[in-house]
């Protein structure tokens, strides 16, 4: 093929994409596309540049210009549609629920079917969802991203068609303006109700190996309305100490005014929280610190285990036999046996009920002993069914598992031992 033909056959390739953007949707030429179960709705109503495959032209604002008007070009750079969509519905009502009342027998858009239209909520119910919608992210901890996620946006839609979702950004300027606006009003709620106060602080190390601490206040207001609010919540470096610890409640309550009003702080028992209210006393006097009752208790807690380690080892590995997912399978099936045995009659309801598990205790969660000793005696019973069930197999290994259970249990008088230190 020569040079000429060659750029005969390029211009008339791109005088007929012109004349299909162009033509009717009545015309007998159109071809129907080959449908795909993925195909995006917003394929039927735009078109790609001929130059250029990331432009694309909105057929149904092509209809309603002037032939001497250019459309507008909207980017589907890698093949992105969400803006296209977007248009679609604020534009022209259409979205991937109800495009179809749009398409005629061809799936060719139909002419001056899709109205040019305002689509959208008037601006006052616009930021009244806003504010709902920021609410409920701060309210719930949401991750920001959901506000991209399909099925959240859908639900969204599908309760106000017209809302327009913010982005990432615009939701982060949000919850940054409810901040500002929320510290104001605490502020003047300080101001105005307290005469004394007293606050509780908190220090610990996230999964990220992240330190926070945390400080509430607490006041009772002249007319004898009791509040508890947050102050703060502040990542602070390490190390720990109590310089660092007093320096950062130092600040924490200049920045809301407090010099004059703090009477008593609750900390923990730890070295740093004690001398780091010591030092804060000597710049703020008169603060006094009272420890914290529940971790006093804890501490007592376990200096009372301390004469009982050999039931709180055994229950340990008690913890740990049943931790493996077999062993805890033998364990439920063990209280399905005990029920049918102890049953006559039973409800199928009953039957479906659901078994229990051995619980773990953990040091930063008081009470967790308590919980997890409870637990290991309700499930006593059923723990000797499995030693038993085991020991009488055939097979030797299941006998030393059995074997290993049976000199976890508890005997009898140590199971009462564990009923009267749990009572008392």
């Amino acid at each position: 093929m020569s040079e000429t033909d060659s750029i005969v056959t390029r211009s008339s390739n791109f005088s007929n994409d012109r004349r299909k953007r162009k033509r009717s949707a009545t015309s007998p030429e159109i071809v129907k596309p080959i449908d795909r179960t993925n195909k995006s709705h917003t394929s039927y109503f735009f078109c790609k540049d001929t130059d250029d495959n990331e432009i694309a032209y909105c057929i149904l604002c092509e209809q309603k210009l002037a032939s001497n008007r250019k459309p507008y070009p909207y980017s589907r750079k890698g093949g992105s549609t969400s803006n296209l969509a977007v248009h679609l519905r604020d534009k022209h009502g259409v979205t991937k629920n109800n495009y179809l009342e749009y398409l005629d027998v061809n799936n060719e858009p139909k002419e001056n079917e899709a109205q040019v239209t305002n689509y959208r909520c008037s601006e006052t119910w616009q930021q009244e969802l806003l504010r709902l919608l920021i609410t409920f992210i701060i309210k719930f901890v949401q991750p920001l991203y959901i506000l991209q996620n399909n099925a959240f946006c859908d639900f969204v839609h599908g309760c106000e068609p017209r809302f327009q979702i913010p982005c990432e950004k615009t939701a982060k300027n949000l919850i940054h303006e409810a901040y500002i606006w929320s510290k104001d009003q605490l502020l003047n709620l300080l101001g105005s109700t307290i005469t004394y106060i007293h606050l509780t602080t908190d220090l610990w190390t996230a999964r990220s190996k992240h330190g926070f601490i945390r400080v509430t206040a607490t006041w009772l207001a002249s007319d004898f309305t009791f509040y508890e609010v947050l102050l703060t919540c502040n990542h602070l470096e390490y190390p720990h100490t109590g310089e660092a610890i007093s320096d950062e409640l130092y600040r924490i309550i200049d920045q809301w005014r407090l010099k004059n009003t703090i009477s008593t702080i609750s900390t923990d028992n730890g070295s740093n929280m004690v001398k780091a209210v010591s030092i804060l006393s000597k710049s703020l006097p008169g603060i006094k610190r009272h420890p914290c009752a529940a971790h006093t208790l804890q501490l007592s807690v376990k200096e009372g285990l301390k004469y009982c380690k050999d039931i709180h080892w055994r229950i340990k590995n008690l913890q740990k036999f049943f931790r493996l997912p077999k062993q805890a399978q033998r364990l439920r099936e063990a209280q399905f046996d005990i029920d049918n045995q102890n049953v006559s009659i039973i409800e199928e309801s009953q039957i479906q009920t659901s078994p229990l598990d051995v619980l773990s205790d953990t040091k930063t969660r008081w009470n967790s002993i308590l919980i997890a000793w409870k637990r290991v005696l309700e499930l006593h019973n059923a723990i000797r069914h499995v030693s038993t069930k085991l020991l009488s197999e055939k097979n030797r290994i299941l006998n030393k598992e059995g074997e290993k259970l049976e000199s976890l249990c508890l005997t009898h008088d140590e199971k009462m031992q564990v009923k009267f230190k749990i009572i008392f």
